[in-house]
């Protein structure tokens, strides 16, 4: 939203200064010169402000749903430029209106998406007309209404967090309880168990001596969920402190010599826990891990 106040704020001294300079549009009397420089300024514009937005975009796209993404497009993104742009870029009363809706956009998407509760954008447009169109707006008017709001975003706050951690929790069990049956399947595949609830299949040991808690190793590895799908790998061996990895992957190395592979089956709580790990890692998720120790640095 920042950036969007940016742009907004330079479409206003865009049109403040073309204002101040009817005559000249009037006549459209630009020499050839001016016509240059105005033609690399758009471009210039253009190109850093579709550069920054490229990468809020994204960055955007990655932290939506997947259903929301679907309907994120840069084709409407475009759409939206384009109206503001091709707008009466002199009507300064308008482009303020433009970007007080943008401001109002938010928290009316916000609270009905996050906090589940629909708030009326016609509602919040009357509202607005009352306070907006008033002949004048005291001090103390202003703050009651500051105060009110703030109230309602405080309670709207803790809804979305109420929320967020029903959602994590109902997750958090379901994960649970697929990463145990996983587990037991594979208990009877021959797998090991460790005392910490680690689970375990050595491919080959490797040479003696093990890896050590304080040594530094490379290592080749591919995670996976348990429905086989990958979620990271590693391109080449990736050079770490054993300690630097989640529990059970630091326990998982120490099975294992030079050179020795294992696949590793590692619970939520030798993870990442109840809070996961970005959108690829649930909460309480199990987590699959086939290694391989390609050498002990130090």
């Amino acid at each position: 939203m920042k950036k969007i106040a940016f742009l907004a704020a330079g479409c206003l001294v865009a049109a403040a200064a073309m204002t101040s300079c009817d005559s000249k549009q009037a006549s459209t009397e630009y020499t050839e010169a001016e016509r240059a420089f105005g033609d690399s300024t758009a471009i210039a514009l253009g190109h850093v402000a579709g550069a920054q937005e490229a990468q809020s975009y994204q960055r955007m796209l990655e932290q939506l749903p997947e259903e929301q993404r679907a309907k994120f497009s840069k084709e409407e993104f475009i759409r939206g430029v384009e109206t503001v742009l091709k707008s009466d870029t002199a009507n300064i009363a308008y482009l303020n209106g433009l970007y007080c809706g943008l401001n109002l956009y938010g928290p009316v998407v916000g609270t009905t998406t996050d906090a589940g509760c629909p708030v009326d954008p016609n509602l919040v447009l009357q509202s607005f007309k009352e306070t907006f169109t008033a002949d004048s707006i005291t001090a103390e008017q202003l703050s009651q209404y500051t105060e009110a709001y703030q109230n309602i975003m405080q309670r709207t706050r803790a809804l979305i967090d109420e929320k967020r951690r029903s959602k994590q929790a109902a997750e958090a069990a379901k994960n649970t309880e697929e990463g145990q049956a996983y587990i037991k399947e594979q208990l009877n595949n021959g797998f090991k168990k460790t005392e910490s609830g680690l689970v375990y299949k050595i491919n080959n040991p490797g040479t003696e001596p093990k890896v050590a808690a304080d040594n530094r190793i490379k290592v080749s590895y591919v995670g996976k969920h348990v429905n086989g799908e990958i979620f990271d790998q590693s391109q080449t061996p990736y050079e770490a402190g054993v300690t630097n990895f989640i529990p059970g992957f630091t326990e998982g190395l120490q099975l294992l010599g030079k050179g020795g592979s294992a696949t590793i089956i590692i619970p939520g709580e030798l993870a990442y826990g109840e809070q996961g790990a970005g959108r690829d890692i649930g909460p309480n998720e199990t987590l699959v891990f086939d290694i391989t120790i390609d050498d002990i640095v130090e």
